[in-house]
């Protein structure tokens, strides 16, 4: 019953997601199977529309004479974005003790023609040995406090042994590869809900999920009378996984109505000439959630609190052409966002190459202007169906969307010796009259982060750029999916409106 795999596979997908072998120490002395193998189907749903479906199987073996306890899963989902397709296929192994702690996993994420995301670890001792494979290229790092962890699967297992009490919640902490760090879980057995035929009923269970930084995430697990799965709905991005025999799940799934990113851009009004505006004050309000710790305030926005739901936020426009041409402007930044990593392979040839094509300015500004604008003309191919490249790869496809263009400047700007990093948050879009997500680039000059969009090539960005977070794509930081999960709790639920504009 693979409804947390569903989950994160599926928030990997809306922000914004064949078998890999673990890499690391070898299981010993593994002895037969103590059971047979167990197989379930599921469709998969968002906005009441199937965009695909999840297979899994589950056994137990015995690895010197402990139980081991094996489950993998395989997801596979397809949307519409800005009217184009973008699909997502994951492939999950977790092996875990009797008792449901970790012992170790694997993921793989495609996103074609893009290279996979490989993410594998074991646990040794109180830390997690993660290695992460990203268009070619290997890291590994050791994650510490993680004595207590569960695996992924252990929710399920809860759920689907009867383990759980009327009003007797569970709390722990499951690590979750595709974020890189572990997530709080509480599962609630709430409530029974009776059927049409007399004295049947389906078990509803809560099942909360919170990572560092960013509000909780609610699914509603709903079982029968026996504890078997029927579906797992995520009320907060309005998908659902249901039950379903093999051939349900592999059956062509039609055209799709709902788009991915035009159907939950935030319509606003009041926007005219926002980005040649000095300062543009906004409203947001946020159903459910507290923008204040969604939103990230900076140099250039500031945060108001209004309530538990509403904020103000000024964003004040900079100027880049109003920069004085200082030297040294790149001495000052932490070594986080000056090195290569995953998706900066800052030393790859081509990358090197096309730095190399960019004439150097007299500062530092000036060379992130030049930057800026050789990496709109450069990405020729402007489409939407890839999740996340990585720096080298958008240098040879010369395609993508915002990510992409965000990762290519961000890596041409170090190999020019100017710290980067991105940021993620909101940009409105003049022709939809609506905000949506976005990713752009900041370099560090004078002293300060400016933001930078190679999507536009304006030397710089106005008031319409609202940041929520920044990171520097380290390979020491959480996995970019981390960084996108603060988004997903403003999709179909926020209102953007002007309150004042400095002209």
């Amino acid at each position: 019953m693979p409804s947390l795999q569903f989950r994160c596979s599926a928030l990997f997908v809306l922000v914004l997601l064949s078998f890999a072998l673990l890499s690391g120490q070898e299981l010993q002395a593994q002895e037969p199977a103590k059971s047979d193998l167990e197989e379930s189907w599921q469709t998969i749903w968002s906005q009441g529309q199937r965009v695909g479906y999840s297979h899994s199987t589950s056994s137990e073996k015995k690895v010197e004479g402990e139980t081991v306890f094996v489950t993998d899963t395989l997801l596979s989902m397809t949307f519409n974005r800005f009217g184009q397709t973008l699909s997502i296929r994951q492939q999950s192994h977790v092996e875990e003790t009797e008792d449901g702690k970790l012992l170790r996993f694997s993921s793989t994420m495609e996103n074609p023609p893009n290279s996979k995301t490989v993410t594998s670890g074991f646990l040794q001792g109180a830390e997690i040995k993660l290695t992460s494979k990203v268009a070619g290229r290997s890291t590994t790092k050791t994650i510490s406090g993680m004595e207590d962890v569960f695996s992924l699967s252990w929710p399920e297992r809860i759920i689907q042994e009867g383990k759980l009490k009327r009003g007797e919640p569970q709390t722990f902490e499951v690590f979750e590869p595709q974020i890189g760090n572990k997530a709080k879980i509480t599962v609630e057995y709430s409530k029974d809900v009776p059927l049409p035929k007399e004295g049947a009923f389906h078990r509803e269970v809560t099942l909360q999920e919170k990572f560092a930084g960013a509000p909780p995430i609610e699914s509603i697990v709903t079982c029968d009378q026996d504890w078997s799965l029927v579906k797992v709905s995520m009320p907060l991005l309005k998908m659902e996984m249901r039950t379903a025999t093999e051939d349900e799940a592999l059956a062509p799934i039609g055209e799709h109505e709902f788009d991915l990113a035009t159907d939950t851009m935030v319509r606003v009004s009041g926007m005219e000439n926002v980005q040649q505006a000095k300062s543009v004050t906004y409203r947001i309000e946020v159903d459910g959630a507290n923008p204040a710790e969604i939103f990230e305030e900076s140099a250039n926005q500031k945060i108001r609190v209004i309530d538990d739901e509403t904020i103000e936020l000024t964003v004040n426009k900079k100027t880049l052409k109003n920069y004085p041409r200082l030297e040294g402007e790149s001495s000052s930044a932490a070594d986080s966002f000056m090195q290569a990593s995953q998706y900066l392979e800052c030393e790859a040839p081509i990358l090197v190459s096309l730095a190399s094509k960019v004439k150097e300015g007299e500062s530092a500004t000036e060379t992130s202007v030049a930057l800026e604008k050789f990496v709109k003309n450069y990405v020729s191919d402007k489409n939407f169906s890839t999740a996340m490249a990585t720096a080298a790869e958008v240098a040879q496809s010369r395609a993508g969307d915002c990510t992409e263009h965000a990762v290519l400047l961000a890596a041409l700007l170090r190999i020019k010796e100017i710290p980067s990093r991105v940021a993620i948050g909101f940009v409105y879009s003049a022709p939809h009259k609506a905000f949506v997500g976005h990713m752009w680039t900041e370099a560090w000059l004078n002293g300060q982060w400016v933001p930078l969009d190679a999507t536009l090539g304006h030397g710089g960005t106005g008031c319409g750029h609202l940041t929520i977070t920044t990171s520097s794509l380290s390979d020491d930081e959480a996995a970019p999916a981390a960084r996108f999960l603060p988004m997903i709790h403003l999709l179909g639920r926020t209102k953007i409106e002007v309150v004042s504009t400095e002209k």
